[in-house]
């Protein structure tokens, strides 16, 4: 009974670290198949007192479908205050359904409005300068189901990710009153890959809760072994 406990121990945790791994890795399209998008280049300007707006070259690209999904090109944007570093990168829009993410229009330019009070939490440095940068992104947004947790889903986006365009920055005024248009301007570096803060990916939150799981069914197959063993002894 000892070799079977113990085998049926190892077994489990096996499984739940592959089931934890599967969580993190499983997609309902295979990315391998789809390319990666070009960085995309785009201009912005204060259009009014509340918006900046955002105008992105379009890049060549056509829906098409893979297992019957279908495929598009899709935009993300992120913004910090100048004076800030690179953690304080927060992203603009987050999976929670099928169009959370702007979609590339038909036209030469796909023009994406960023109201400033959506951003102006993050408070304001001493001469109120934005940083702004655009991502293209290839795939598809669709419904996934933990393979953990059975009946937790979540929103999430499955494709390919271009890097993050240059820096694009801007000053916005304190105050609204006038409509001034300041001129953007560019800076050559590239940047690291964004933290998504506060905007969270649901999946982040699976990940303690299957951890946590584990370990209450490990620690409880221990105790029941430890219980049998002792009984046994007392026999």
């Amino acid at each position: 009974m000892g070799k079977i406990g113990k085998t049926f121990a190892l077994l489990l945790t096996l499984t739940i670290i592959m089931s934890c791994v599967t969580l993190l890795t499983v997609k309902p399209v295979n990315a391998q198949t789809i390319p990666k998008p070009f960085t995309p280049e785009f201009a912005v300007n204060l259009e009014d007192n509340n918006t900046l707006m955002l105008t992105i070259n379009n890049q060549p690209f056509t829906p098409y479908l893979i297992n019957s999904t279908e495929i598009n090109l899709f935009y993300q944007v992120r913004f910090k205050l100048h004076s800030q570093g690179e953690e304080a990168w927060n992203v603009q829009y987050v999976a929670w359904n099928q169009q959370s993410y702007p979609q590339q229009s038909a036209s030469e330019y796909t023009i994406l409005p960023l109201n400033i009070n959506s951003i102006s939490s993050q408070g304001y440095s001493n001469d109120n300068k934005w940083d702004i940068q655009v991502q293209a992104m290839v795939g598809n947004i669709s419904l996934v189901e933990s393979s953990f947790i059975g009946g937790v889903t979540y929103w999430d986006f499955d494709g390919k990710k271009s890097d993050w365009s240059s820096i694009h920055t801007i000053s916005v005024p304190t105050s609204f009153a006038s409509p001034t248009i300041p001129e953007a301007t560019t800076s050559s570096s590239t940047p690291n890959m964004p933290r998504n803060a506060p905007h969270l990916d649901p999946i982040i939150y699976l990940i303690p809760v299957s951890v946590i799981v584990a370990i209450v069914i490990v620690l409880s197959i221990l105790l029941f072994r430890r219980h049998r063993k002792t009984a046994n002894l007392g026999k």
